[in-house]
């Protein structure tokens, strides 16, 4: 699989290569034992990234803390976007835009607006209360 992908490339050179979701491929090597980091760095860095000249954009909804810190070194990172929240004249202009009839008085992200028909749930929480056992060592 991974030399058709690289034969893919290879037949297609000066490619804009797009992957949504990629907290998977992107996750630092600590906590993902995978080799798709190492894979990124050898299509976007290197010897084979100068025949290819492919420029990847990877979108994920995680924290940029979970990245491997060799995608996020100086040179390798052309950008990133984080996509937060809407002001409150944005948010309004994108809803009347999407022909939304709501109050809007708040930031807001994109999905917000876009689904604000949806009923939003409060995730149930439950406080507990007790006590900790604490154990005794005994030498």
């Amino acid at each position: 699989m991974e030399n058709d992908f690289i034969q893919l490339l290879v037949s297609n050179p000066n490619t804009v290569l797009i992957i949504e979701d990629a907290e998977n491929v992107i996750m630092d090597r600590k906590v993902n034992a995978s080799a798709s980091v190492s894979n990124l760095l050898n299509i976007s860095d290197g010897l084979l990234a100068d025949f290819l000249n492919v420029q990847l954009i990877c979108t994920f909804n995680s924290s940029l803390t979970m990245v491997d810190s060799a995608l996020m070194r100086k040179g390798r990172l052309i950008a990133k976007y984080e996509f937060g929240k809407l002001g409150i004249e944005k948010s309004k202009r994108l809803s009347a835009h999407f022909g939304h009839d709501v109050v809007i008085d708040k930031p807001m992200t994109i999905a917000e607006i876009a689904n604000s028909h949806e009923k939003h749930e409060q995730p149930v929480t439950t406080e507990v209360i007790g006590f900790r056992r604490h154990e005794v060592l005994m030498n």
